[in-house]
């Protein structure tokens, strides 16, 4: 079956901003359809949600004792479990990864000593 996407009345779908700043698709005009033989079905509004609609992760087989604590901490910071977690991930990817400090780290120009750990180890427990 192929189907054949179009819009009546030229309607062009349009973002529009949702509760929380999230952002969906709405269609101008009226009964955005796909023609598939003799059934008429919306399709062009849903298409552009799905493509704007925010993104979900499910995590399973969380162990109970990391999910209580998960939950206590939530509540102790007055959050639900989602945000909690949410901020926590956005706070892990503020770090960089292990690569990224490898690639900084051998960026850096070579340190180079006039003495020898052991020399400045030896003067630094000698001075105690």
């Amino acid at each position: 079956v192929q189907l054949t996407a179009r819009c009546t009345n030229n309607a062009q779908p349009r973002p529009a901003q949702g509760a929380g700043g999230n952002t969906r698709p709405l269609c101008f005009g009226r009964n955005p359809k796909v023609a598939d033989g003799g059934r008429q079905v919306d399709i062009i509004c849903t298409f552009f949600y799905v493509l704007h609609m925010n993104k979900h992760i499910q995590i399973r087989e969380i162990p109970e004792k990391v999910h209580r604590t998960l939950k206590a901490r939530a509540a102790q910071e007055g959050l639900s479990m989602s945000d909690y977690l949410k901020r926590l991930i956005e706070r892990d990817l503020q770090r960089p990864s292990w690569d990224e400090m490898v690639k900084r780290i051998e960026a850096l120009e070579p340190v180079k000593l006039t003495k020898t750990t052991a020399a400045l180890v030896r003067r630094e427990r000698d001075s105690r």
